[in-house]
């Protein structure tokens, strides 16, 4: 669809009659079911607790990669949370509650990188059960 068409049309009920119905020939719409997107020897290596596993795209691995330490690397620059803003203390009872709801609604939230166990870099998505670290990570 030509952008001039999305400028003009921005209703939703417009741009639907501009697309019309969807043709014979149009690929159907499914969902990719979990683990779908990876090997079955990955699968198999994959932890208890895991709800899917993806792979990264070219672009999110080079980025890993870049933000990976070497050992000729003195430091790194990854950002990393720290405790001053706080004083050193832990966030409030409320927070971590509030935290711990949105990370059960939402699996973005429970996604990590994991590099330990497959023979990729894969998206994890934990289960509804992961529960938050209280306690930053320490370099």
């Amino acid at each position: 669809m030509p952008a001039l068409t999305l400028q003009r049309r921005r209703a939703l009920a417009a741009l639907a009659a501009a697309v019309g119905a969807p043709q014979d020939d149009a690929p159907e719409q499914g969902y990719v079911r979990p683990f779908e997107l990876i090997s079955p020897a990955d699968r198999a290596k994959v932890p208890a607790g895991v709800a899917d596993a993806y792979p990264l795209s070219r672009v999110q691995a080079g980025m890993v990669a870049e933000m990976t330490p070497t050992r000729s690397c003195a430091s790194t620059t990854t950002p990393r949370r720290s405790g001053s803003a706080t004083g050193g203390r832990s966030p409030p009872t409320a927070f971590r509650e509030a935290a711990a709801i949105l990370v059960a609604r939402h699996e973005a939230l429970r996604t990590a990188i994991d590099k330990n166990f497959t023979t990729k870099l894969l998206h994890t998505v934990h289960g509804t059960g992961y529960r938050l670290s209280a306690e930053p990570p320490r370099p």
